[in-house]
Order: C-alpha cells, then structure tokens, then sequence
C-alpha cells in the first residue's frame, strides 16, 4: 500500500483544514440543537403555566357546580316540605267535608240543636249602637228655672222638679232628656241670677244617666 502522499505538507494542510470545517459545522449544529432545546423548554413552560391556569379554572367552576347542586337540593328538600304541608292541607279539607256530610246526615233535631249552640248572640240597643240617653232635672221647688249646655249647646231649660225620686228615662216634663253618643261630656247650668254649675258625665252605652241640679 502506497502511503507517500502522508510524507506531503499539502495533504495534512488540506487534512487539517477539513477537521476544522468539520468540529465548525459540528459546533454550529449543537448551537442550533441548543437553541431549539431552549426554545422546546420555554414552550413547555408556557404551556404548563396554560395548563396550571386552565384547571385552577377548571377547580373554580366545580365549586360553583358543587354550590350550585346544593342550593338545588336545599330547594329540592323545601318544596318536598312545602308538598307535605300541602298534602295534610288536603287532608284536612277531606276530614272537613267528611264531617258536614255527617252532619247533613244525622236527624233534623240534633242539626238544630248544633246550631243554636253556636249561634251568634244578637244585642239590641235600646238607644242605637254606640248611644246612650242623658236626662237632666232640678231637685228642689224653690229653686229657680235653669238653662241647660251640654258639650256647649243649648239644650233648653229645666222647669219641673223632682225632689225625692229621679225620673224616669221615659220622662221628659220639665226635664232636659235626649239620645246622645256615649262617652265623656261636660254640663253647664245657668239660674236667672246668672249662677252657674259646670259637671263632667259619662254617658255609657246602652244606659241612661240621670243627672239632678239644686
């Protein structure tokens, strides 16, 4: 085997010229390598920040569906309550119609009698509801007529009287005595003199109040 051409200068210049251009081309391909590397780690990054942000996000509405089936189910338990109350209403109403038809069945005598125990006592007002009667007299001979004021309006004037006995309220000769609304007023008299008395009554209703002037 012929090996004289290693012997050459020209053959190990040209030799080392292609190692050079080769660890050149080599080197620049590892800097490409390992600037794609860089790149493929960052892109990961990013993605896995994307990823992390997506199920924080995805964490964020299950509890929201969590909460929200709750509220459904609290819902759910009321308007099964809300049915029971509406059901024992039902039943009621059935035990109800039960019970008149009952009574519509038993004899007229006991119906009769079930009625009157619950019947409404009616109150008859004599005076009117709400009214009473106010009957105004003098109580001594002697003593001079007197013009009457109730709740200052002239009613008239006292003539008659009755010295040992009041009058009745179904009297009214020489008396003062009228229908008015029951509660507090005030009575005035005045003698020709020019005296005068100054009462407070209270009239209740259904009654008549006498009231006697000397």
């Amino acid at each position: 085997m012929n090996l004289d051409y290693l012997q050459k200068p020209l053959f190990w210049v040209a030799f080392s010229i292609t190692v050079i251009v080769a660890l050149f081309l080599y080197g620049l391909n590892l800097d490409t390598n390992k600037s794609k590397l860089q790149k493929t780690k960052e892109l990961l990054i990013i993605a896995n920040t994307s990823i992390n942000e997506k199920n924080d996000t995805l964490n964020s509405k299950n509890k929201e569906i969590k909460n929200l089936s709750n509220k459904v189910s609290s819902l759910n338990n009321k308007i099964l309550e809300k049915d029971k109350t509406v059901q024992s209403l039902i039943n009621d109403k059935k035990d109800l119609e039960n019970t008149i038809i009952e009574l519509e069945n038993k004899p007229p005598e006991i119906i009769t009698k079930y009625k009157t125990e619950y019947k409404e006592k009616k109150t008859y007002y004599t005076y009117g509801k709400g009214k009473g009667k106010l009957t105004i007299y003098k109580t001594c001979s002697n003593c001079p007529n007197f013009k009457v004021w109730v709740d200052n309006k002239y009613k008239g004037e006292i003539s008659s009287y009755y010295e040992n006995n009041a009058p009745s309220c179904s009297e009214s000769s020489g008396t003062i005595s009228f229908i008015i609304t029951a509660g507090y007023h005030k009575i005035k008299c005045e003698d020709k003199k020019g005296s005068t008395w100054n009462i407070d009554v209270t009239v209740k209703e259904n009654e008549c109040y006498r009231q006697g002037f000397r």
